[in-house]
């Protein structure tokens, strides 16, 4: 009996079909110059170091030295171009410097955390970041030109990103507004071996899949980026996908920073960049960089790090409370005491764990003592089951007293289309 053409397909032509964009996408890297295999062994061989988890790059550093690797000589800590920190300004002012230069890469920010930068690469830098996304990929069974499903915000899609995303063997989906549906659908027949993107549309994503009873291929990690999420809104979409769901944080000025572990720690992973977190504020500083100098960068997030024993991936420098923009780090009581803002995303991911569901949300604080809470219209019934949790977890949490306003909206309005989501937003001037 002939086998069935569909089951041939899908068990033999796909696989093949597979394996050859992948190929494809390797041999573009390559034709780049961007040299991600060797780069890859680089700093697999850098993190495998068990008793000293420290990159190569710092061990010949002098204490209380930086290098410098843009003049290749070394600055004290108190040299002037050390104390003073590089700003975005100063970035940008080295961008426009180098922007009619055709042998580098451009990257650019989408302006979501302050002004629209352009950053620039060349083909050894670039190199570097891609095998460090190689690098956390591989702890979860994928290679960097694996076929990627992004679920990413709206843009221009000209000839130019379609091409690109073909020779980078991805495709990209927006699942929300009108096409919520269409676009869902298109991204299951695609197939992905992963998906990649904002954390709020992919669970926008596995609300579709839910509600339409879709069925969801195999799929070998679920990868977000650009927004928090919480642990328990992580366990809801694994129950969907069937299959590890991680967070990562990162930057265009530098890519990935930070990747999650199996155990679920959020380690640093290039080899070739310093965090310092001093008095509240966060500065990292790119040893490897050539074509732009970066050295104690203020890249305007706050997070605390911390250590940990944990060697399954990067270095045992782990970030943890990160929690958007540093001005939206705290909360503050009638009183003007402040507490973190992680508390109140805890509160509500501990309510979400408790009654098993999941929703989207936007805390905002104009004034002291008071929170605004905006919920999804479909939440309006146990809005006040809500305030009230939170309220008795705020609490219970840090002795304080907070009052809770919750106000109901289109799901659309939870998320803004066109910007990154942020949990907490604080506009007190304190």
């Amino acid at each position: 009996m002939p086998v069935p053409k569909t089951l041939y397909e899908t068990k033999e032509m796909r696989s093949f079909y597979y394996y050859a964009r992948y190929i494809v996408a390797r041999i573009f890297y390559l034709s780049l110059g961007l040299k991600v295999k060797k780069q890859f062994l680089y700093i697999n061989k850098c993190w495998n170091e068990k008793n000293n988890r420290e990159p190569e790059i710092f061990k010949h550093t002098i204490e209380n030295k930086k290098l410098n690797y843009c003049e290749r000589k070394e600055i004290s800590k108190n040299s002037p171009e050390y104390i003073k920190p590089t700003t975005k300004k100063m970035l940008i002012e080295q961008s426009e410097k180098l922007k009619e230069r055709t042998d580098l890469y451009k990257r650019k920010t989408s302006g979501t955390t302050g002004e629209p930068t352009k950053i620039y690469l060349n083909r050894h830098e670039l190199g570097k970041l891609l095998a460090v996304r190689d690098y956390c990929y591989r702890h979860y069974n994928i290679k960097l030109g694996y076929r990627e499903g992004r679920v990413w915000a709206r843009s221009n899609r000209d000839i130019g990103t379609f091409f690109k995303d073909f020779l980078l063997n991805r495709k990209t989906f927006y699942p929300t507004s009108e096409e919520a549906l269409e676009q869902t659908t298109s991204l299951l027949k695609y197939k992905p071996q992963y998906l990649y993107g904002y954390s709020s549309l992919i669970l926008e994503l596995s609300k579709i899949i839910v509600t339409n009873k879709l069925e969801v291929p195999q799929i070998k990690c679920v990868i977000c980026t650009a927004e928090p999420i919480l642990t328990s809104q992580k366990v809801h979409l694994e129950s969907i996908f069937s299959c590890p769901v991680v967070e990562e944080y990162g930057s265009t000025e530098f890519d990935i920073l930070a990747f999650e572990c199996r155990k679920g720690h959020m380690h640093q992973v290039n080899p070739w960049i310093k965090i310092e977190v001093e008095n509240s504020t966060t500065m990292i500083t790119d040893f490897s960089r050539t074509t732009q100098k970066i050295i104690r960068y203020l890249i305007g997030d706050h997070f605390d790090i911390a250590q940990t024993q944990c060697t399954l991936l990067g270095s045992n420098n782990i970030i943890t409370n990160l929690e958007g923009r540093s001005t939206d780090r705290y909360a503050f009581d009638k009183n003007g005491t402040k507490f973190h803002s992680v508390e109140l995303s805890r509160s509500i991911g501990k309510y979400q764990k408790l009654n098993d569901t999941y929703f989207t949300f936007h805390i905002l604080q104009k004034e002291l003592g008071k929170i605004i809470l905006y919920l999804p219209y479909e939440l309006q019934e146990k809005s006040t089951k809500i305030r009230n949790f939170i309220e008795s977890e705020i609490t219970h949490n840090t002795n304080l007293k907070i009052e809770i306003k919750i106000i109901i909206v289109q799901p659309q309005e939870v998320r803004k289309e066109t910007k990154k989501n942020s949990y907490f937003t604080q506009c007190i001037n304190t």
